[in-house]
């Protein structure tokens, strides 16, 4: 999924799983080894211009499948991963917290 950024340009969403039940950063996991690895990023490396585009439902998935690599039980998540690698900070985020009506 894309969102509306600056002018007409548009910037993919990007995916960062957390550990279930996790409160705080501790528990991101936008990555699955190197934080400046395009394959390890679970979007892609957003310096890069690799994000790679998830529906919701995809997204879901995509931390249902990492569960086995990392062996944690990971969701999408409910907090700001900010600072946790990939270049995500200027990026959209998917997360599983409701888009507040009107806005």
């Amino acid at each position: 999924s894309s969102w509306p950024f600056a002018g007409d340009a548009t910037r993919n969403v990007a995916v960062q799983c957390c550990v279930e039940g996790s409160a705080n950063d501790a528990g991101c996991r936008r990555h699955t080894g190197s934080e400046s690895n395009v394959d390890t990023c679970v979007s892609g490396l957003a310096n890069e211009g690799g994000i790679k585009a998830f529906t919701y439902n995809e997204a879901v998935a995509q931390c249902m499948t990492l569960r086995s690599q990392v062996g944690e039980k990971l969701e999408l998540c409910s907090q700001s991963c900010a600072n946790k690698g990939c270049f995500y900070n200027a990026q959209p985020v998917l997360t599983k917290l409701p888009c507040p009506i009107g806005e």
